[in-house]
C-alpha cells in the first residue's frame, strides 16, 4: 500500500512540476459498494457502503476531452445477517481493501460553453461522462464464513455454506490484482476559473468472483462489483493566466491586462477593433487609418494632431479650416469669411490705407487713422464724410465748408450791379462778362452757396415781351456760370419783368438801372 501511494505521488509530483497545458489536480471523498455475494443487488445498496477517497490528475486536450489518471481507494464489505432471514442465518461476513488505479477518458458534454467568443470564460454548470481501463489492487478478504457445518449440511440451518464450499474459498482467497473496467457519469460545477467542484458515479466490475472472498460458499456465477459515489474539488493548473481572462499567459501578448482573444490577449478598451497596444487613442473609439484615433470632422486629420478636431481643415494648418482662402487659418483670422492679409490677422484693407476695413469707417477710399479710415481731402481736420465741402478747406463750424468773408459778400454786391444787358436783348453786354467770371470763381471757392438768380428789365415795351425777356437775361447768367463749371443745381433763375423796379423808368439813367439781373447768396448749411 505504501509503495503504491509513493508512486502515485511520484507521478503526480512529476505531472505538475512539467504540466505544459492544460491539467486538473482534484481530490475525491465518498462511499465505497459493491454487488457480489454478499448484496443480494444488483446495484449499490447502503447495506454495503464505506468510506472511500481517492486522488486524480486530468490532462485536458480540449474543451471537453480529457484523460484522467485517476486513484481510488476504500473498502468494500458485506455481512448477510443485515439482510433477510434467509441471509441471516447463512450469516457470511466479509471486507476487503481495495486500491484502483485508472486511466479514464473524460467528456465534459457542455465544456465549450465555458469559453465565449472572445476566448474569456465563464462559470458552467457541465454533466460529463468517464469510461477507462484500470487495475484493482484488492487485499487479503477478510471473511467470517459462519457457524462450523457438517459436509451434507444441517437440516436445521439449510441456508449455511456448506463446508466443501468453505474449503475451496479459503484455499482460493489471496491478495490479488484484478483488470478493471470503470465507466460513470457526473456533473461539474465551477467555483472560479481555478476552482471545480463535481459529484460522480461509477462501476467497476472486476472480472472476479473472489472480491469479498466468497464464491464457491455463495453464487459461484456472477463475478463481482464495486462502485463509488462521491463528491470531488479540483484544482485546474499548468498554464499561468495572470490576469484571469482565459488566455494562458505564454499566448497572452497582454499578461497583465485582461484582454480578448481576438487580440491575443490584450484589450480593446474603447471597442473600436484596434487592440489597446496598438490605439494611439485607447481610451476614445477610432479609425484604423489613424491608428485608433478619431476624426470627428472628417477631414483626414486624426483628432489628436487635429488643432481644430470639431470643424474640417486642412492639413497645411494642422486640420484647421482656412474658409476665405486667404492662408490665415480661421482660428488666428480676425476675418474669416472674407480675404485678407497677415497684417491684419487676415482681415482686408480694401483703400490700402493701412487701416483693416472692420476699423475703417470708409473701407473704399483710402483715408487716415485720425479719421478711422476716412480722407480729408482738404486737409482741414474734418473727415470727407462730415465735410459738405470735402475739396475745400473750411471750418468745423460751417460744416466743413469756407466761411464767406463779408469783403467777398461786398465784393459780389458791388461787381452784380455792373451786370447789364444790351437793350432788348439777353447779350451780356462786354463789360459785364469778367463781372460774371469773377462770381463763378467765388462760388467755386465755396461750394456750399448757391445762387437765386433774378431778371429784370425797364418799362418799354409790353409787359408780357419784358417777362420773357428778363427771363431770358437770367438763364443767360446761369448758362455762362455752368460754363465755368458751376453745378447747375446751385442756380436758379426767375424772370420778373419790369415788376420790380430799382429806379424810374422816366429817365434814361433809371431805366439803365433797371434792365438788370441780381444774384441773391443763399448758404446751404
Amino acid at each position: 500500500m505504501k509503495t503504491l501511494l509513493l508512486t502515485l505521488l511520484t507521478v503526480f509530483t512529476l505531472a505538475f512540476a512539467n504540466a505544459q497545458a492544460k491539467w486538473e489536480l482534484g481530490g475525491q471523498v465518498g462511499v465505497m459498494g459493491y454487488q457480489g455475494d454478499l448484496n443480494p443487488n444488483k446495484y449499490m445498496d447502503f447495506n454495503t457502503l464505506k468510506l472511500d477517497y481517492g486522488l486524480f490528475l486530468k490532462r485536458n486536450f480540449s474543451k471537453t476531452i480529457g484523460l484522467k489518471l485517476n486513484y481510488l481507494g476504500g473498502q468494500v464489505a458485506g455481512d448477510d445477517t443485515k439482510w433477510n432471514a434467509e441471509r441471516k442465518t447463512r450469516a457470511l461476513k466479509a471486507k476487503t481493501s481495495v486500491n484502483e488505479l485508472s486511466l479514464l477518458l473524460d467528456w465534459d458534454i457542455l465544456g465549450k460553453s465555458r469559453y465565449r467568443e472572445d476566448g474569456t470564460f465563464r462559470k458552467r454548470f457541465s454533466p460529463y461522462l468517464f469510461a477507462g481501463v484500470g487495475a484493482a489492487f484488492v487485499g487479503l478478504p477478510e471473511v467470517n464464513y459462519g457457524h462450523p457445518n457438517t459436509p451434507g449440511g444441517d437440516p436445521d440451518y439449510p441456508n449455511r455454506p456448506n463446508l466443501a464450499g468453505i474449503a475451496k474459498d479459503q484455499a482460493a482467497t489471496k491478495p490479488s490484482v484484478d483488470f478493471t473496467v470503470p465507466f460513470g457519469a457526473g456533473v461539474r460545477i465551477d467555483l472560479s476559473r481555478q476552482w471545480v467542484l463535481g459529484a460522480e458515479y461509477g462501476l467497476r466490475p472486476v472480472f472476479d468472483d473472489y472480491l469479498d472472498g466468497i464464491k464457491e460458499g455463495g453464487n459461484n456465477t456472477d463475478d463481482d462489483w464495486y462502485s463509488s459515489l462521491g463528491l470531488n474539488l479540483s484544482y485546474r493548473f499548468g498554464q499561468k493566466d495572470t490576469d484571469k481572462d482565459g488566455i494562458i499567459d505564454k499566448k497572452d501578448a497582454c499578461p497583465l491586462v485582461p484582454g480578448l482573444a481576438q487580440f491575443n490577449g490584450c484589450p480593446d478598451t474603447d471597442g473600436d477593433g484596434i487592440a489597446d497596444i496598438s490605439d494611439a487613442c485607447p481610451n476614445v473609439a477610432g479609425l484604423a487609418q489613424f491608428n485608433g484615433c478619431p476624426d470627428k470632422d472628417g477631414d483626414g486629420i486624426a483628432d489628436k494632431d487635429d488643432a481644430c478636431p470639431d470643424v474640417a481643415g486642412i492639413a497645411q494648418f494642422n486640420g484647421c479650416p482656412d474658409t476665405d482662402g486667404d492662408g490665415i487659418p480661421d482660428k488666428d483670422d480676425a476675418c474669416p469669411t472674407v480675404k485678407g492679409i497677415a497684417q491684419f490677422k487676415g482681415c482686408p484693407d480694401t483703400d490700402g490705407d493701412g487701416i483693416p476695413d472692420k476699423d475703417d469707417a470708409c473701407p473704399t477710399v483710402k483715408g487716415i487713422a485720425q479719421f478711422n479710415g476716412c480722407p480729408d481731402t482738404d486737409g482741414d481736420g474734418i473727415p470727407d464724410k462730415d465735410d459738405k465741402c470735402p475739396t475745400i478747406a473750411g471750418t468745423k463750424a460751417n460744416n466743413g465748408c469756407p466761411e464767406m468773408k463779408q469783403e467777398v459778400v461786398q465784393a459780389i454786391n458791388l461787381a452784380v450791379k455792373n451786370i447789364q444787358f444790351e437793350t432788348n436783348s439777353d447779350v451780356l453786354r462786354a463789360e459785364s462778362v469778367p463781372v460774371v467770371t469773377q462770381l463763378a470763381e467765388i462760388l467755386a471757392q465755396y461750394p456750399n452757396y448757391n445762387v437765386n438768380i433774378s431778371g429784370h428789365t425797364d418799362s418799354d415795351g409790353n409787359d408780357k415781351a419784358n417777362l420773357m425777356l428778363s427771363e431770358k437775361r437770367a438763364n443767360k447768367c446761369v448758362e455762362f456760370l455752368t460754363s465755368k463749371g458751376i453745378a447747375a443745381s446751385r442756380l436758379t433763375a426767375k424772370g420778373y419783368g419790369e415788376t420790380k423796379p430799382i429806379a424810374t423808368n422816366k429817365t434814361k439813367a433809371g431805366k439803365q438801372a433797371n434792365r438788370r439781373v441780381e444774384f441773391e447768396l443763399v448758404k446751404t448749411n
